[in-house]
């Protein structure tokens, strides 16, 4: 079964890629006009209540910024660990989508500014948030 140790291990891992995706994007000044379009349905989904679609948007954002990093072995590898595993569900779909796009925007906020060091910190405090979530959920 899913243990802790699992948890954690598989979280840590996430972090630590998703991150240093996030810093690469900016290293290469990527493009964030798709990032932004995703940030404004986020923000449209949540100003109507639609919560049940923010999961494919949640997808969408961090599916981008693996594909900005310009690094194709690292998006693999980082798609392969998210569908390991879901969050299930643990949290309302509210409160998930409005946590969540909280930290999209410090994620997304940094990025603009090519802020190496804070795209990074924001990217891997979201998904050590989304680990606590989950251990907190398992436990």
């Amino acid at each position: 079964g899913i243990t802790d140790t699992y948890i954690r291990d598989h979280y840590q891992l996430r972090a630590i890629l998703e991150s240093s995706c996030a810093q690469l994007a900016c290293e290469n000044e990527a493009d964030l006009s798709t990032l932004e379009d995703i940030m404004k349905d986020a923000q449209r989904m949540i100003e109507t209540k639609e919560y049940a679609g923010y999961a494919d948007n949640n997808r969408a954002f961090h599916s981008e910024i693996w594909h900005m990093s310009g690094n194709q072995k690292m998006e693999n590898m980082v798609s392969e660990l998210w569908n390991g595993l879901s969050m299930g569900n643990m949290v309302t779909e509210e409160e998930y989508a409005k946590i969540s796009y909280k930290e999209h925007e410090q994620i997304y906020q940094a990025l603009q500014k090519r802020d190496r060091q804070a795209s990074y910190d924001a990217m891997y405090a979201h998904i050590m948030r989304s680990r606590d979530d989950m251990l907190t959920y398992y436990n």
